[in-house]
């Protein structure tokens, strides 16, 4: 099997969700498959993906750039604006799957659905679209929650030119996954004809290992990316709704936000009482420090890599109900749920006044990592979505057979780029169930 994986950055640093999904693709296809990446030069490849990784070509990333008054009023609710194109990169993506004859074409995120059209101009392989979020879904959300006219006036024009871009991108793929049930669900809900399924994320049970010895001092951790508006959004929740109301019953608690690149709203938050750590050498060294975990968050959609990574260390969780969407969470079980600020303060202050509660929770979330979200049980997923894609386009050696097919023993021609030889990654997670017939 030959596979084309083409994503908008290299699977370097597990920096973010996009990263960590790639990673684990990459380390699970690359064992099973002929794995070239095409992607821009962001990131790196991890040493450990080297030997599975046969080709890589990177490059310059178009970013985003500011377009003239003109144009943007002209793409004001086209899909076109949405991400800029590299012409360099499409070119080189319709040259590799003519030369290569990819059995699939796998691209990771939104932003790489717009070179659909490349990819069906010069071949018949099948096209796995990975958006992994609902886009639309959470600009609808973040509409509900405005009470401004003219930011409500924005967003109703990014709903319209995303679901223009669905139409226009996402439609002609072969299938479309999604890290949650709900995501896969609305977007299975707008385009009918659209094969959709859910294929999560997992986490590493063994990087991800309890503390020897739990903190005992009141410490409430929220981790993920500080510049991310969700999680900027649920820090200052945290801080400014629920914190004080902790504070009534706990007066010695404390607030650690981990996470890099803070914004300018979560720097603000720093305090006697609230420490901001930016960047950090070791995620699961820094969300140890605390003695439960949070997750106050009040939009955003997709699932939560914070909450599977807490499970994993026994962390005792409260979080929202959008943190769990899709979750196997059970409310004072494997975690304590709660939407409004009293709700939530008070699920912490039981379990920061109680060793007994914050154990038997932490314990049931650790369970619950090892029984349904282990890496190997996810990817063995992701896996069997592959297979079975690919299983009904029929196999690569019956079409290298056929009069003009490819020699298998030709070597993939050189290209700008960078070659695995000097590259490298680490396993990550994702388990593919359907979500639709």
């Amino acid at each position: 099997m030959r596979i084309l994986f083409v994503s908008k950055a290299l699977p370097g640093p597990e920096v973010d969700g996009y990263v960590v999904r790639n990673r684990g693709l990459l380390s699970r296809f690359g064992t099973i498959a002929e794995v070239d990446v095409l992607s821009f030069d962001v990131g790196a490849m991890p040493d450990f993906l080297a030997p599975l990784v046969r080709h890589v070509e990177v490059y310059p990333d178009p970013g985003f750039g500011r377009d003239g008054f003109l144009k943007r009023a002209f793409q004001a609710f086209s899909p076109e604006g949405l991400f800029h194109r590299s012409e360099a990169f499409a070119a080189a993506l319709r040259r590799l799957c003519l030369e290569r004859n990819y059995d699939a074409v796998w691209l990771g995120g939104w932003q790489m659905l717009m070179y659909v059209p490349d990819i069906q101009a010069v071949t018949g392989a099948k096209i796995i679209g990975d958006p992994a979020d609902d886009e639309v879904r959470s600009l609808m959300i973040d509409r509900e929650k405005s009470d401004s006219g003219p930011e409500r006036m924005a967003l109703w024009r990014s709903i319209i030119r995303h679901r223009r871009f669905e139409e226009r991108y996402l439609r002609p793929v072969d299938i479309a996954l999604y890290v949650s049930s709900a995501d896969a669900e609305t977007t299975a809900a707008r385009h009918p004809n659209l094969k959709v399924e859910v294929c999560q994320n997992g986490v590493d049970t063994d990087d991800f290992s309890p503390a020897e010895t739990p903190g005992a001092d009141p410490v409430l951790v929220l981790e993920g990316t500080m510049s991310f508006p969700p999680n900027v959004e649920g820090a200052v929740n945290l801080v400014h709704n629920i914190l004080p109301l902790i504070q009534s019953s706990v007066p010695n608690v404390k607030v650690l936000l981990v996470g890099r690149n803070p914004s300018p709203e979560v720097l603000a938050l720093a305090s006697d009482a609230v420490e901001v750590t930016g960047t950090v050498d070791n995620v699961r060294e820094a969300v140890l420090r605390g003695n439960v975990f949070v997750s106050p968050l009040v939009g955003g959609t997709g699932q939560k890599n914070k909450i599977l990574q807490a499970w994993s260390m026994a962390m005792p969780i409260v979080a929202t109900p959008v943190s769990v969407t899709g979750l196997e969470a059970h409310d004072k079980d494997n975690i304590l749920i709660a939407k409004e600020p009293q709700a939530f303060a008070d699920a912490c202050i039981a379990l920061l006044q109680s060793e007994t509660k914050r154990r038997a929770i932490g314990d049931a979330g650790r369970q619950t990592a090892l029984d349904v979200y282990s890496v190997e049980r996810r990817l063995d997923g992701a896996q069997e979505v592959l297979e079975r894609v690919v299983g009904s386009h029929g196999s690569r050696e019956a079409r290298d057979a056929a009069p003009g097919g490819p020699d298998d023993d030709q070597p993939a021609p050189g290209a700008p780029g960078q070659s695995p030889g000097n590259q490298g990654a680490q396993c990550d997670k994702t388990q593919a169930q359907r979500a639709r017939a």
